[in-house]
Parts: structure tokens; sequence; C-alpha cells
């Protein structure tokens, strides 16, 4: 449906979305006012953060082949873009009290809250 809705959840779906501008405009035309969003989304992230994250696997009981392997077949298709870059957007797109409400190596939890659309008198 289109809406409006009072919460929309993206859910590890954006970094396979080519423009995730719109589709971010999208959920915001779709809100209602103080309608909630919940974002999550794996961010670009340093060499070491990567490393260590991989590191995480491998106390894990990943082996270096499943690691690679899983590696290989997101190259292309998972894009990441900054954090910094969701949050320079999404006030342009009518968002406020944008919180990270959840973070562990590159992947992040966002909660935003869309502005109450200006009264005109």
């Amino acid at each position: 449906g289109s809406g409006p809705f009072d919460v929309v959840l993206a859910n590890w779906v954006l970094h396979f979305v080519s423009n995730r501008e719109n589709y971010l405009k999208d959920i915001a035309d779709s809100l209602t006012d103080d309608g909630l969003l919940i974002l999550s989304e794996k961010v670009q992230s340093s060499a070491l953060s990567h490393e260590l994250y991989h590191e995480l696997k491998r106390s894990n009981g990943l082996s270096e082949g499943e690691i690679s392997r899983k590696q290989v077949q997101l190259e292309g298709v998972l894009v990441q873009f900054p954090l910094t870059w969701y949050l320079s957007l999404l006030p342009k797109l009518g968002f406020e009290q944008i919180e990270i409400i959840d973070a562990h190596f590159s992947f992040v939890t966002i909660m935003a809250r869309k502005a109450p659309t200006p009264r005109v008198s």
C-alpha cells in the first residue's frame, strides 16, 4: 500500500536499492506526521572495522572459505554508503529526532521521526 503509515521498517534493504534517495523520499511521503522510520543498514566502514568483523566471524566458527565466499557473493550487489550520507539526507527529507539506536561494526539501526507538516493559516 501507499500509506499513510505510522511506522515503516526498512531493515537490511537499502544497500540493495540503486536509488536510495528516492526510496527514502517515498518512505517519508508515506508516513503520517510524527511517523517513525526504523532503518537498519550496513554502512561503509574502515579496513580495521571490516577486519574486526571478520575476526568476530572466525571466533564464531566460520571458516576463511565461508567468509571469503560470502564477501564475493555480495560484491557489486550490496553497496554500502557512509553513515554520514544517511545522517545528512534524512533531515532534508523531513525527518527529525534522528538517532542511532543500535550499532555493531558497520551494521547500524537509525530511528527518525517525520517532522509534522507546517500548517498554513
